[in-house]
């Protein structure tokens, strides 16, 4: 079971997440590409960083290529042959971009999914890739990883309230809330549950944010007009 409903975030969003990732453990040089003609870079830098490990610095470039399954960690999904499938096409786009004189083949490839994958998934993946890009550095991040990078950097799951209204939000209503009060509340509780895919952050909830880290608490209220 993934921690984070990252299958909600559809393939645009989950583009903006890893790129908002990336920055905050790996630097502010790393670019936000992900735009028609980006030559596969949903996320580049030819700078120097301290990735993958934080304690040593290598030489870039380095590319990052994002690819968003859909319904990935549904109930009974069967990812494996969606990913192997655009796994391919990913890399029959870089034996085309390798024919361009702008080709500049990376030192270190990361391919990102939100997909869980299997151990010798992984390890496929893995050597199509290094097959593909020979002598290049191939990380692999999967759904977990996305998970465990969230899980160290609360910023950026605050810059996506998809995320932390969809994560455990029937735990954290039985935390807050008695039996009584939770069945009193049964409606507004459901049309929240159908806003959340929909919610998009407002002034009023990043303010919300700063009384919460100020205060530890924070009223909520509706006028009604």
């Amino acid at each position: 079971m993934i921690r984070y409903r990252l299958d909600d975030l559809g393939a645009y969003q989950f583009e903006k997440l890893v790129q908002s990732v990336l920055k905050v453990k790996s630097g502010l040089s790393v670019e936000s590409w992900g735009n028609r003609g980006d030559f596969g870079r949903d996320a580049y830098t030819r700078n120097s960083l301290r990735y993958p490990n934080a304690d040593t610095q290598h030489t870039g470039p380095f590319l990052f290529q994002v690819k968003f399954i859909e319904g990935a960690n549904a109930a009974g999904a069967q990812p494996d042959a969606l990913l192997l499938s655009s796994v391919s096409k990913e890399i029959v786009q870089i034996e085309r971009r390798k024919a361009s004189p702008s080709w500049n083949a990376p030192k270190w490839f990361t391919f990102i999914t939100n997909s869980l994958i299997k151990a010798k998934i992984r390890e496929k993946i893995h050597g199509l890739f290094l097959s593909a890009i020979p002598g290049a550095e191939i990380v692999i991040w999967n759904g977990d990883d996305i998970c465990d990078v969230l899980d160290q950097a609360p910023t950026v799951s605050r810059s996506f309230p998809q995320l932390l209204s969809i994560r455990d939000l029937d735990h954290l209503i039985r935390c807050a809330l008695s039996k009584e009060s939770i069945e009193r509340s049964s409606a507004a509780i459901d049309t929240a549950k159908e806003l959340v895919p929909i919610f998009a952050p407002t002034a009023n909830y990043e303010r919300a944010w700063r009384v919460l880290r100020k205060h530890h608490f924070a009223v909520l209220g509706r006028i009604y007009i």
